[in-house]
């Protein structure tokens, strides 16, 4: 598991117009715990053998390892009267104790519409993976979901309100 915090930064110089288009960007950095090494077949917790192409376990459990990884991430939108048309990607490189440095990266795109004045229901698709020098993986997610809008005090750089 891992915590991420940085900040996003997002351009939209007409939000509130009925249709306009916006984009955003943003960087995180991440520490935590956890990451495999060839499964962790020498730790109490695994039972599996090690691969053939992966003979220099440690030993350690995923919990024995400390964490952490850089993000940068960009998307895009356009929001028109009742409804959001958006796509992003993220890359991260992400390392644990003994575990060689990790390159994960994910895509998607979505459509969103609102329903009522703060409550907008969704569906996006993304593809995405990781790749270190012992494994890799692809996956696939799709997601519907509910998303509700909470109101926040407006403010403006260089403004005295």
């Amino acid at each position: 598991g891992m915590g991420w915090a940085g900040p996003r930064f997002t351009y939209a110089p007409r939000r509130y117009a009925k249709n306009y288009f916006a984009t955003d960007l943003h960087v995180a950095g991440g520490a935590g715990w956890g990451g495999e090494r060839c499964g962790n077949p020498q730790s109490q917790q695994s039972s599996v053998p090690a691969r053939n192409d992966c003979l220099d376990v440690d030993g350690r459990s995923s919990y024995d390892r400390a964490a952490g990884g850089g993000a940068f991430g960009i998307g895009a939108a356009g929001h028109f009267s009742f409804f959001s048309v958006y796509g992003r990607i993220r890359s991260q490189l992400t390392a644990a104790s003994n575990v060689p440095a990790t390159y994960w990266g994910s895509g998607g795109a979505g459509v969103q519409f609102r329903i009522a004045h703060s409550i907008d229901l969704y569906a996006q698709g993304t593809a995405g993976g990781y790749a270190n020098r012992y494994d890799d993986a692809r996956f696939y997610l799709y997601e519907l979901g509910i998303a509700v809008r909470f109101s926040t005090r407006s403010w403006r750089l260089g403004s005295s309100r």
